[in-house]
């Protein structure tokens, strides 16, 4: 198990976007354990770069990720509201178009 202690700069949701986003990166530098679970070794995660604007850019950028993320919610809430309506009109439209109401 790993903790990730940011230094003195850095916010700690800042960090922690940046690293969701290198997820498919830092995957890539899991090894297997001779026991055969994976692991990351803190040298492998230790010299990923990430690039680290001024605090005031970092409060910036994590405000609008949010703001994206609240976005993303938003529509898959009204995906999954617009699914269910189709799922119950497609039975209806059937049933309609069967007894020549259409």
């Amino acid at each position: 198990m790993k903790a990730f202690m940011p230094r003195k700069g850095i916010e700690a949701e800042f960090l922690a976007n940046m690293l969701c986003g290198a997820g498919d990166e830092l995957k890539g530098r899991v090894e297997i354990a001779g026991h055969g679970t994976c692991k990351l070794e803190s040298e492998a995660w230790g010299s990923l770069l990430i690039p680290i604007p001024s605090p005031e850019k970092q409060r910036t950028i994590v405000a609008r990720l949010d703001a994206v993320r609240g976005k993303l919610d938003e529509l898959q809430r009204l995906q999954r509201e617009v699914a269910a309506e189709l799922a119950s009109f497609t039975p209806a439209l059937l049933a309609k178009a069967f007894r020549g109401e259409l």
